[in-house]
């Protein structure tokens, strides 16, 4: 409990540096999105305009880098990685819009939101969702505190702790709460190769 209620309080100087790195990572990853968008909507169109079936699957390379999913075996049984239901816990909507629209680029499905820590873990215990984005700095409870509850309740869900803040020893401590891995947010490119290697089998911690 010292050792945790130690990084907490650093994370008190950080509210200023969060803030205006949670701009830049909207505007960023808006822009990323709105080029998505973009890009595989023409694709889509001339797809349609060359092939008589709808259903057939897109073949450009731009196509199959977003759409590429290894296979391997998956810690999540039998579920298939392409049904993903995906749990968004961060307490800025902003974060949660461009969550949500990463996820929804994989066509994976956003089967619930939460703006704090309890709220999280009775959506988790409720929705049962195959992988968690959890944020660490919370109006009630932390991430870490939320990931024991959740860990407790379904120790086989894959738990991302999702966070701007850099603070020492949240490693370890992440890990004891059932973590499996940590993105920062100013490396949001990683977040979905990180829920893919979980999902498709990475059973250890991705926590360095």
């Amino acid at each position: 409990m010292a050792r945790e209620s130690s990084f907490l309080e650093s994370e008190q100087p950080m509210v200023i540096v969060a803030i205006v790195g949670l701009i830049l990572l909207a505007i960023g990853l808006g822009l990323f999105a709105y080029i998505f968008y973009i890009t595989a909507g023409g694709f889509r169109t001339r797809e349609s305009k060359t092939r008589n079936s709808p259903g057939r699957a897109l073949t450009t390379s731009l196509g199959r880098r977003f759409a590429r999913l290894r296979t391997g075996p998956k810690n999540l049984g039998e579920t298939d990685i392409m049904e993903l239901r995906i749990l968004i816990v961060d307490d800025s909507e902003i974060t949660r819009r461009i969550l949500g629209t990463l996820v929804r680029s994989r066509h994976w499905t956003v089967c619930g939101e939460a703006e704090n820590g309890w709220s999280s873990v009775k959506k988790f215990q409720e929705l049962k969702p195959d992988v968690v984005l959890l944020d660490l700095a919370m109006p009630d409870i932390n991430g870490i505190e939320a990931a024991k509850q959740m860990s407790a309740a379904d120790p086989r869900v894959p738990l991302i702790l999702f966070t701007i803040c850099e603070i020492e020893g949240i490693e370890s401590a992440a890990r004891e709460a059932g973590i499996r891995a940590i993105v920062p947010k100013t490396e949001a490119w990683n977040l979905l190769g990180s829920i893919e290697s979980l999902v498709n089998g990475g059973s250890s911690p991705q926590i360095h």
